[in-house]
């Protein structure tokens, strides 16, 4: 995440107020910034620091309605929502009062992920324009928040909504918005790591398998890293479930899970690599890395992502400026008797995956292709 200002103040990516100038905030996706508003005759917003003048901007119907989005939409876009709010299929019943605090962390860790998306020029192509395979999102509840694992009977709490991603549906069970119901089954399932955002960014892992590498010329290599994803995906599933990894599966995987099939060694891989570069993007941005690593000498123009910049760095230098962070910030953590920020391992073989997605989303954004539709294959999870 880059750094944002208004009147000379620091601002936060879901801040919809500055303090310094006392203007509402709202986030300009094609800017990918946050700016200071001014309200125009017409009612519509213009940009107070006269970015992009002559534009104006409105709302997006979850701004300036239930209050849990800050995106601008263009006046000439007709669409009530922004582009990160019309890829909801269902939001959450708010009947029930709860309902809407968890909405609220949910956009908050999707429009963390689009961001990124953005950031890095991925195609984010939803159900507007491709009806049966788009990018959608699902925000479903159980019967009961109460349930005692993901994988409760269902005379117990009924049909359990499984967070998931389907044909370019993610859905997500609402109860993860609960850190406590998150920690319980982080535990249950012997995690090292369970958030929101990492649920968002693992499930849309499965949409860009299906988006960029099925049956594309990327496909021998994913074979070759990641496995034959023809293996029965739920016969997969179950034999991790009962069996568990193999003994050695830290010497060629990011994570346990990650060994139950290649698919799910991917997302979990593809999830990392977002981590890894929306991460560094934050330290940089908030000089927290030393002035002699690579990230730091590398010349952009003000308006260019770093992300985008960083692409032209091997996967070898992004890991090692990575590294050094998440030692320190693994310290630092320890320090004040938390767990570690990044338990993870990266050996030699994650590391030739991330070198493939590293060159995957550097070819997007060099290409900014459009994908032509085709037939997708089973539902992945």
């Amino acid at each position: 995440m880059k750094r944002f200002q208004c009147a000379h103040n620091q601002v936060f990516f879901e801040n919809t107020h500055c303090l310094a100038c006392e203007r509402g905030l709202g986030f300009i996706p094609e800017l990918l910034e946050i700016k200071p508003l001014l309200l125009a005759d017409t009612g519509n917003y213009r940009l107070a620091d006269h970015t992009l003048e002559g534009r104006e901007f409105r709302k997006c119907a979850n701004y300036s309605g239930p209050n849990v989005c800050n995106w601008m939409i263009p006046v000439e876009d007709n669409h009530p929502f922004c582009i990160a709010c019309r890829l909801n299929q269902t939001i959450p019943d708010l009947s029930y009062p709860q309902n809407r605090d968890y909405w609220r962390e949910i956009e908050q860790a999707k429009r963390r992920l689009l961001f990124t998306l953005l950031s890095l020029e991925l195609p984010i192509i939803g159900r507007d324009e491709d009806p049966q395979y788009g990018l959608a999102f699902a925000f479903l509840a159980d019967q009961t928040l109460q349930a005692e694992s993901e994988f409760t009977d269902d005379s117990a709490a009924g049909s359990p909504i499984m967070t998931g991603h389907s044909q370019g549906l993610i859905t997500i069970n609402i109860a993860e918005a609960d850190a406590g119901y998150r920690e319980r089954i982080r535990q249950q399932m012997n995690e090292s790591y369970r958030t929101l955002l990492g649920h968002f960014r693992h499930e849309v892992g499965h949409y860009y398998w299906y988006r960029l590498i099925f049956n594309s010329h990327w496909h021998s290599d994913f074979v070759r890293l990641f496995g034959d994803e023809s293996k029965h995906y739920q016969q997969a599933l179950k034999a991790y479930y009962d069996h568990g990894p193999p003994y050695n599966w830290q010497d060629f995987h990011i994570s346990a899970y990650a060994t139950a099939h290649p698919w799910e060694d991917w997302a979990e891989c593809w999830a990392h690599y977002l981590h890894i570069m929306d991460t560094l993007e934050t330290a940089h941005c908030s000089r927290l890395l030393s002035r002699d690593n690579p990230l730091s000498n590398m010349r952009r123009r003000s308006d260019q992502s770093l992300l985008l910049v960083m692409q032209q760095m091997s996967i070898q230098d992004i890991l090692g400026v990575w590294i050094d962070l998440s030692v320190a910030l693994n310290n630092i953590n320890r320090s004040i008797g938390l767990g570690d920020f990044y338990p993870f391992v990266i050996s030699d073989s994650v590391m030739d995956k991330l070198a493939f997605i590293h060159r995957l989303v550097g070819e997007q954004a060099a290409s900014r292709r459009k994908d032509s539709v085709v037939p997708f294959p089973v539902e992945s999870r």
